[in-house]
């Protein structure tokens, strides 16, 4: 499996820039160890789990990771199965709703077809949200 990671951005780039934006969007992640997150960004990437969408300028305007867990609660031990039946979002930052779609498209695609997909709504308390897979496929 391979990340949709634009071939402009580099490894080095990825522990940069790429956590970088991921502070700065998602207030949650303000909060972590830099190298922490570092390590988080890097672990998806290394997967193949990890889409950064960039602007003409060649900067960072979206990332998602995602992780194929067995039930929702797998998302706090760093487990991927890759035959499990759902898949959790972990990171989605962008700005613009637009790029935000592109890349939960890309991870449908990148995850193939499951029961269930999952995410937090860090907005609202954390709320951990699991949607049946034909939901979301029409929502994306």
């Amino acid at each position: 499996m391979q990340a949709i990671i634009d071939e402009r951005l580099k490894m080095k780039d990825i522990n940069g820039q790429v956590t970088t934006y991921v502070e700065k969007k998602i207030p949650f992640y303000r909060h972590w160890n830099r190298k922490d997150l570092k390590a988080m960004i890097k672990f998806f990437a290394d997967l193949g789990q990890l889409i950064v969408h960039q602007n003409s300028n060649g900067k960072v305007d979206g990332v998602l990771a995602l992780q194929f867990v067995d039930k929702p609660s797998d998302i706090k031990e760093w487990k991927n199965d890759l035959k499990s039946q759902g898949v959790a979002i972990i990171v989605l930052a962008s700005d613009d709703k637009a790029i935000r779609g592109e890349l939960v498209q890309n991870a449908m695609a990148i995850s193939g077809v499951r029961s269930w997909i999952c995410f937090e709504r860090g907005k609202y308390d954390d709320r951990m949200r699991t949607l049946p897979w034909t939901l979301a496929e029409r929502m994306a």
